[in-house]
């Protein structure tokens, strides 16, 4: 997951850039994130992929998280 030590830098430009275009969109960056990163802590101890919707000011964030991979759709 991106958190690993290997990859610490590569998590700071993703959360960067995941909270500016959320702030863009006119959703709550900081509610967004917060949940982003809960469901991704959750989702690294799975065996499975796992769905959760983020939800900020009209604006819904669907979160996919595989073993490997990151989705996330962004609708209003």
């Amino acid at each position: 997951m991106l958190s690993s030590g290997s990859d610490k830098k590569s998590a700071q430009t993703f959360a960067t850039t995941f909270a500016l275009l959320a702030n863009s969109l006119g959703a709550n960056s900081k509610n967004v994130l917060e949940k982003f990163t809960k469901f991704a802590k959750e989702a690294k101890t799975s065996q499975t992929t796992s769905l959760k919707t983020i939800s900020s000011k009209g604006i819904k964030f669907d979160t996919g998280f595989s073993t490997k991979k990151i989705y996330i759709f962004i609708t209003r």
